[in-house]
């Protein structure tokens, strides 16, 4: 197994921590290269860097350090965080060397870490204290919710009390920035826009909402998939923050009838790169932010929650010189995510690799991406034509949508490329209807099609207090922040997945006409596992619980 070393003290440490993950086989040798660099240029912690770009979750990082070293666990969310004060190490020491302290007496400091390897941190610690220290391995993703619950107050004022301390000056703030010289940081309104992006990216919000209502805006952010209301927002003041965001965005403020796409990049959070969607309702303009962050790496196959039967099944289809590869589901069900992994795994120098987008979500190095441009004739079927005099060996397609882009995607997978594209289908066996409607024979279909994927996202339960969730129970409150940061007793999501793999049998019950349900029974008989029953299967490994099966995929 290689090793690596890192070349100054405050990482020479973490080099073990990336050794062990190496042995556990977690991480790749030229990925944690990557990692350690990116750390030791920016002043980060390994751990807090891995799971910030989701490359590896806390609970992998923890398992990691339980399996390598003899050291209790502490589990953070037995911490009242309204009386933890930060007496003996600063909170700024605490979040830059990923610590804690948890119990100290005359002699001797319980100090919690995500890293049992940083000797030299614990030697500084040790050092300015004069304290004996005691190693408790902490969860990364605790330790950063721990952090947010013990910010001084002055640091984390809440939103409710930012638009209320931002009302009586706001109305008389804009006027004025017109006529003295103030520094933007006076603004009222700018404070507002940086702590919603900062409760956004807190409380891992992938969308942000701001939408018009009678009396106010309601403020809401979609988390691991759901929306929760977070403040409401008197009109006036709605509309100078919707101004400061679409000039942020470099969208015309002046326009208010006509839907907006930008992009934004807070100087306050340079790690979120932000998509602006502004509409306009019969009450106001609605804006929506849609939050990315910056370095995030694009998750391997691995990490979806493939069972392995599936990942071997996938893994065979992408190995194949040409065919059709389709992932469908409905919007938000994580197909470019998957596409996005697949392309990871094809990549490599030999290959030339093209991506047709509306919009590029994610940058992946040495893969050529296209933005669709329908404003000025850019669509897919144009892009797709002029790619295929560009030598591609793999071309993904955002979203196969009209029967001119289907057809041209069929001719390219039967003619020596591998195709890959999303639909728009509620399960696999209906992804051949759908190709049917835009025009493609079925015969043609099933020949070409090298692997049809269908696929949900389900929240994952919080592995600190989501067995505590009783099944069936939906009396529950939303809260937005339990025991690490998780909500309802969810964590995240995992995917679940519905794969079928077309064949001389498959095309043989087509041929027949047998309806689709009759289909699938006789694949079920023969073991195949379809959304519902991946999702139950899910339910049994303690992934997730039978009640959000139900909400996400139904009955089966």
């Amino acid at each position: 197994m290689d090793s690596i070393n890192y070349q100054t003290d405050d990482h020479d440490t973490q080099s073990s921590l990336g050794n062990f993950l190496l042995q556990d086989q977690l991480i790749e040798v030229n990925r944690l290269k990557a990692a350690i660099a990116y750390c030791d240029s920016h002043s980060l912690a390994l751990t807090y860097y891995l799971v910030q770009v989701n490359y590896l979750t806390g609970e992998q990082i923890l398992n990691c350090c339980i399996n390598h070293f003899d050291l209790p666990i502490f589990y953070l969310s037995t911490i009242d965080t309204t009386a933890f004060e930060a007496e003996l190490i600063p909170i700024a020491w605490m979040k830059r060397f990923r610590i804690v302290p948890l119990h100290y007496d005359r002699a001797t400091l319980q100090l919690g870490v995500t890293d049992p390897t940083c000797l030299s941190v614990i030697s500084k610690v040790r050092f300015h204290l004069g304290l004996d220290i005691k190693l408790s391995l902490v969860d990364e993703e605790a330790l950063e919710a721990f952090f947010a619950a013990i910010l001084p107050a002055e640091e984390r004022e809440s939103l409710e009390q930012l638009v209320q301390h931002v009302m009586p000056v706001a109305a008389h703030t804009t006027h004025i920035l017109h006529h003295r010289n103030i520094e933007p940081d006076d603004e009222p309104v700018i404070k507002l826009v940086n702590q919603l992006l900062s409760d956004g990216e807190r409380y891992r919000a992938s969308d942000i909402h701001c939408e018009p209502h009678l009396n106010h805006y309601r403020v809401r952010f979609r988390i691991d998939g759901q929306l929760y209301e977070r403040v409401t927002i008197p009109h006036d003041l709605a509309r100078r923050m919707l101004s400061r965001i679409k000039l942020l965005a470099n969208l015309d403020v002046t326009e208010k009838r006509l839907p907006q796409d930008g992009r934004m990049r807070s100087l306050e959070h340079s790690q979120l790169d932000i998509r602006v969607s502004t509409c306009p309702t019969v009450i106001g303009e609605k804006v929506v932010l849609r939050l990315f962050k910056q370095h995030q790496e694009v998750c391997h196959l691995q990490q979806l929650g493939l069972f392995e039967e599936q990942l071997q099944q996938v893994l065979e289809a992408i190995q194949k010189p040409h065919g059709l590869i389709i992932v469908t589901g409905p919007t938000g069900s994580g197909k470019t995510i998957t596409l996005y992994a697949i392309l990871q795994a094809l990549k490599q120098a030999k290959v030339n690799i093209t991506t047709i987008e509306e919009p590029v979500e994610m940058i992946i190095p040495g893969v050529n991406q296209i933005n669709v441009n329908s404003r000025i004739g850019l669509h897919f079927a144009h892009i797709l034509r002029a790619i295929l005099r560009q030598d591609p060996d793999v071309i993904m397609i955002g979203e196969i949508r009209d029967a001119e882009t289907a057809a041209i995607a069929l001719q390219a997978a039967s003619t020596g490329h591998l195709v890959l594209g999303t639909l728009h289908a509620n399960h696999t066996l209906a992804a051949l209807n759908r190709l049917q409607l835009l025009g493609l024979q079925l015969v043609d279909c099933l020949q070409t099609l090298a692997l049809i994927v269908a696929q949900r996202l389900v929240r994952r339960l919080c592995a600190h207090c989501g067995h505590d969730l009783t099944k069936n129970d939906c009396s529950y409150q939303p809260q937005m922040k339990q025991c690490t940061g998780c909500i309802d007793g969810f964590y995240g999501r995992t995917g679940v997945f519905e794969i079928v793999v077309p064949n001389e049998h498959l095309i043989s019950l087509f041929i027949k006409q047998m309806p689709l349900y009759e289909i699938a029974a006789h694949l079920q008989r023969k073991g195949w596992l379809s959304l519902h029953s991946a999702g139950m299967k899910k339910v049994v490994l303690g992934e997730t619980n039978d009640v959000e099966i139900k909400r996400v995929i139904g009955y089966g």
